[in-house]
């Protein structure tokens, strides 16, 4: 893990992470995860906490690579089954975050990816929560954070509710109390 370099790209949902990403793509010295990470948003720490080895596998199982089977860029470029072999090879019942982290960044860095550097660029909604707890995690760890203006953030957030929000229980008020 010494030579793990990772930067996180974070910042509230709506905030233009992914546009900012995709800026990163023909940088020759970093590598680009192709989508949200998804771990610290749906695992960390309350799974890692309270969940058997046997339900964090098949947590992690629908988290990270069935979502990852949703998006097209992925599905198109990363063999899935392939990377999801290596990843729980790799992670060897051993489920803390840093070890996940390490090992989904890490194997997608050298195996699905054809530049050969040691620095890869990720993203993940609010991933700043956790900043302090993964610097201690990764000495070398980085972080761009992300502010847009919060009425254009609420507008982007209120045009999506109908279509996606609504169905993780969001409405006008708790995304208006999330900016």
């Amino acid at each position: 893990m010494k030579n793990f370099n990772p930067i996180f790209l974070c910042g509230h949902r709506k905030s233009g992470t992914s546009m900012f990403l995709n800026l990163f793509d023909g940088n020759k010295d970093v590598n680009v995860f192709p989508t949200d990470i998804n771990l610290l948003y749906a695992y960390y720490p309350i799974v890692e906490k309270n969940l058997d080895n046997t339900n964090k596998k098949k947590r992690l199982k629908r988290i990270l690579f069935k979502e990852f089977s949703n998006n097209k860029l992925i599905k198109k470029s990363i063999d899935l089954n392939s990377y999801s072999e290596l990843f729980f090879k790799k992670v060897k019942e051993n489920y803390s975050t840093k070890n996940l982290v390490y090992h989904l960044l890490n194997i997608y860095n050298e195996n699905f990816t054809a530049k050969k550097t040691s620095s890869i660029i990720c993203k993940e909604t609010s991933v700043e929560i956790y900043a302090t707890e993964i610097k201690k995690w990764f000495k070398n760890a980085k972080f761009i954070h992300l502010i847009r203006d919060p009425r254009d953030n609420y507008s982007a957030l209120k045009s999506g509710l109908k279509k996606y929000y609504s169905k993780f229980n969001d409405d006008k008020l708790s995304m208006l109390f999330s900016i």
